[in-house]
């Protein structure tokens, strides 16, 4: 079928799924059946979780794909940390099929060496001890010979076997071991004939000793001469193996000279790596990433412009998803794999609270900070998670956690080793404020000592909070964001 004709079936499609979706028994439906499909992701312990922002993602970079075959550039992903650029783009090359990706780091010093390669010419150990067991056989006596007949014919006569017919019926091993037998028994001398036997034994495994070693110095010389005496660097080693490159904090490499030759060059076509004289075939599929955390705190280089006009139109600013999105993240951490929530519906509206109110606020401030900063991501909700129900497939077992001292223990402590305190005071400010910290007064103490509110304040504030209330904005809270999150992904598309 033409191309045209799929792109035309395919919108057809889309406009039925969406007559579909427009129905509000479908739409239940569809909303239970995504939201389960995230809590079984979140349960299998999945670096990224399908979300409607990975989703658009992966549709991306492969209409990319399709739309610039003479580009080995895929696209440059950017946008604060924690948002999961790099693993966005190793979802997508999984869901391709394509080989593991490397993921290399050029925020520190990296020469050419380490990109491209270095020469080196060295003997491995195998070629040594073969030599060696050359001599050693080449000097062994008659006596040697034929205690190792008699010990070992067997083996001997393996190893022997992948001789010649020729040098076999002259060693004749095995009527060789019978004569020393029955010599030995008879407490005689050997007499010629054996004798013979004896050095074309000796010639044999000498010869054979030799040839292995010649085998094995063929091979290394081979292997020298094909690659000149070079150690692949990174990118030449993921070029050979055919393995997708992933090229993290890109904007903080001082010169990009030395890719711009490879940058140029086409899926499919060889490119020809001067250092070594060799040409290595980039595959049709062959693409490398980029990505990097954006913002002048992270201490970043200008990025080029000829780095930049070779990116054309493929990049991607991703940012943290919607807050709904993130909020049913967070909910399916909690949940088991019946979609069935662990924990009361206060917890569910504390934690609503914090996803929802609490980090928003949290990333301004940490955007207005000098200093780069713990980012709010997937891997928190997962730490907060896994402290108030026990992580697994099944994940049916309630911790006796509360929610206070889980995101105390996931957000607020990792500050503990910073010297300026000024987000962590800033983050359990915030969480007092939305009526975070209070219900669990054993975490009351570590409050206190980053914010110097006593504990008659906390209670205070403990007092005039409206359990009731915060009931009935749960349900309110969580009906909604599922709804929401499924409609985005009904919206965001399949991507593949």
């Amino acid at each position: 079928m033409p191309l045209s004709e799929l792109t035309a079936k395919r919108e057809e499609l889309s406009v039925q799924a969406h007559k579909l979706y427009a129905r509000r028994e479908i739409r239940a439906r569809w909303t239970e059946k995504t939201f389960q499909r995230l809590i079984l992701d979140a349960k299998s312990g999945a670096d990224i979780l399908e979300i409607p922002q990975v989703r658009e993602i992966v549709g991306k970079l492969h209409r990319w794909e399709r739309e610039h075959p003479n580009s080995i550039v895929g696209a440059a992903l950017v946008g604060p940390p924690g948002t999961g650029k790099s693993t966005g783009v190793e979802y997508y090359l999984e869901k391709m099929g394509r080989p593991e990706p490397i993921r290399m780091d050029v925020s520190q010093e990296l020469t050419r060496y380490a990109l491209f390669g270095s020469p080196e010419v060295q003997f491995e150990s195998d070629i040594d001890r073969y030599r060696k067991l050359a001599e050693r056989v080449g000097s062994l006596s008659e006596a040697d010979v034929l205690s190792m007949v008699q010990k070992h014919a067997d083996k001997l006569g393996a190893a022997l076997g992948d001789m010649n017919p020729e040098e076999r019926s002259v060693i004749a091993l095995a009527s060789l071991k019978e004569e020393v037998d029955e010599i030995l028994r008879a407490g005689g001398e050997m007499d010629t004939d054996a004798h013979a036997k004896v050095q074309a034994l000796r010639g044999a495994l000498e010869g054979l000793a030799n040839g292995q070693y010649q085998s094995e110095l063929a091979t290394q010389l081979a292997d020298i001469t094909h690659k000149n005496g070079w150690r692949d660097g990174m990118i030449i080693h993921a070029l050979r193996h055919q393995r997708p490159l992933i090229i993290d904090e890109f904007n903080a490499a001082k010169s990009w000279t030395l890719l711009n030759k490879l940058l140029t060059s086409k899926p499919g076509e060889d490119y020809f790596f001067a250092d070594n004289n060799e040409s290595i075939k980039i595959p049709d599929w062959y693409r490398i990433y980029f990505t990097a955390n954006i913002g002048g705190k992270y201490g970043r280089f200008k990025v080029q412009e000829d780095l930049m006009s070779r990116f054309g139109k493929r990049v991607i600013e991703v940012d943290y998803p919607p807050a709904e999105d993130e909020f049913m993240v967070m909910v399916a951490f909690v949940c088991n794999a019946y979609t069935e929530m662990l924990r009361d519906k206060v917890d569910m509206y504390k934690l609503g609270t914090f996803v929802r109110t609490v980090v928003p606020k949290l990333r301004a401030a940490m955007n207005e900070s000098k200093q780069a900063s713990n980012p709010i991501s997937f891997r928190t909700y997962r730490e907060i998670g896994e402290t108030l129900v026990t992580p697994g497939p099944a994940g049916t077992e309630r911790k006796s956690n509360s929610v206070d001292k889980a995101v105390l223990e996931s957000v607020v402590n990792p500050f503990a080793g910073w010297e300026d305190r000024t987000l962590a005071k800033t983050l359990v400010q915030l969480m007092l404020e939305s009526d975070l910290l209070l219900d669990d007064e054993s975490v009351w103490p570590e409050v206190t000592r980053w914010t110097g509110i006593s504990h008659e304040e906390l209670q205070q504030k403990k007092d005039d909070m409206d359990t009731d209330k915060r009931r009935a904005a749960a349900d309110q809270l969580l009906d909604g964001a599922q709804q929401a999150f499924a409609a985005r992904m009904m919206a965001s598309g399949q991507g593949l």
